[in-house]
């Protein structure tokens, strides 16, 4: 009895208590929210859970791999796990299999700690969600790897010239609209391809994100150059109407050739294709570096970081401020092309006053 009234009292399920070789565990409760689903399978009650959250599709991917790794770790005299098997565990017999004090979290850990920083992050962040949604406290020894953010790659003046070269002379023609707007807005290549037509406010100048990264919407400016490149797209975009299957597909501002809503790998092809005609390599431009274009161009302009990432649409100020971060090339070029905007010295001394003066700062030194 007295052992009952100790499990009450600490708030633990006693149909949870469980014998191994004579020696009593006591398990962690499940959480009240938790009772509805216990006898369910916990990765689709999972799964559901992260669409009702509305997570984006690669987030979804990537908390897969994480908990799919997680569940094929093994301790010590336990048997290979397999994926397709732990799926259907229940919610209730999930709780234990990942509770953080019986050491397979360790093991895991372990197991994923000869990934680069920014892939370990990204198992973190999925096993965490997990264990945050069916009742476990994320343990304080799950550390982060911290890791050096690499500066954006953008694209030089002569090679913007050429990608904006061989948009214009492309026989796609979802080229130069998709180049153009990508250059004019800031847009992420998810965002643009999730552009209707309707969102567009030709008047303002200006267009509706809705459900950007973090389901969050906004509005970006554009000029009109993009108000040029889409009448001229128009046409063709009538013409691919007819073949739409999908009535949202028909509210979209890009089309493919079959009639559906353009995706980003699709934009990333053409965008390769127009890598090889300005014979730039590939790994030099995507639809991303174009958004980090559009931002370091308005950072030369004068703009400044708050309006740059309302622009962008970045949740932290801290993740627009990596434009700060010019390399000493890009330096060099500003401090030069600046320069050249002054008088220059031998404008008002003569060649051996200048020379004087440099042997004076020799001798001080």
């Amino acid at each position: 009895m007295r052992e009952r009234d100790a499990v009450f009292s600490k708030g633990i399920d006693v149909n949870l208590l469980s014998e191994d070789r004579g020696i009593k565990e006591i398990k962690s409760k499940l959480p009240l929210r938790m009772m509805r689903i216990s006898d369910l399978p916990w990765f689709e009650c999972w799964l559901q859970q992260l669409r009702t959250e509305k997570k984006s599709e690669h987030t979804i991917r990537s908390y897969i791999v994480s908990i799919k790794t997680f569940t094929k770790t093994r301790l010590p005299n336990e048997s290979q796990k397999v994926w397709e098997k732990s799926q259907n565990i229940s919610v209730e017999k999930f709780h234990l299999f990942c509770n953080p004090d019986n050491g397979r979290i360790d093991a895991w850990l372990n197991e994923i700690s000869k990934l680069r920083p920014s892939t370990i992050n990204a198992r973190i962040a999925g096993m965490s969600h997990l264990l945050k949604w069916i009742g476990h406290s994320i343990p304080d020894w799950i550390q982060r790897p911290s890791r050096s953010r690499s500066l954006p790659k953008t694209l030089g003046k002569s090679e913007l010239k050429k990608i904006l070269l061989a948009a214009k002379q492309s026989e796609d023609c979802l080229a130069s609209p998709i180049v153009t707007i990508m250059l004019d807005t800031g847009l992420r290549v998810s965002e643009l391809c999730g552009l209707d037509l309707d969102d567009i406010d030709f008047d303002d100048l200006s267009a509706l994100v809705i459900g950007g990264k973090g389901e969050k919407d906004r509005t970006v400016l554009f000029t009109n150059s993009t108000v040029v490149a889409i009448e001229a797209w128009e046409p063709m975009r009538k013409t691919r109407l007819g073949l739409c299957k999908k009535s949202e597909d028909s509210r979209a501002l890009f089309l493919s050739s079959r009639g559906n809503r353009m995706n980003p790998r699709s934009v990333q092809k053409i965008i390769d294709r127009l890598a090889d005609a300005a014979d730039i390599p590939k790994s030099r431009v995507s639809p991303h570096t174009l958004r980090h274009t559009f931002a370091t161009g308005l950072l030369e302009r004068g703009a400044d970081l708050v309006t740059i990432q309302r622009l962008l649409g970045h949740a932290s100020i801290a993740t627009t401020r990596v434009y700060l971060e010019i390399g000493d090339q890009t330096l060099r070029e500003i401090y030069h092309r600046a320069q050249k905007q002054i008088p220059l010295m031998e404008e008002f001394y003569s060649e051996e006053e200048i020379e004087s003066h440099e042997v004076q700062i020799i001798s001080t030194e």
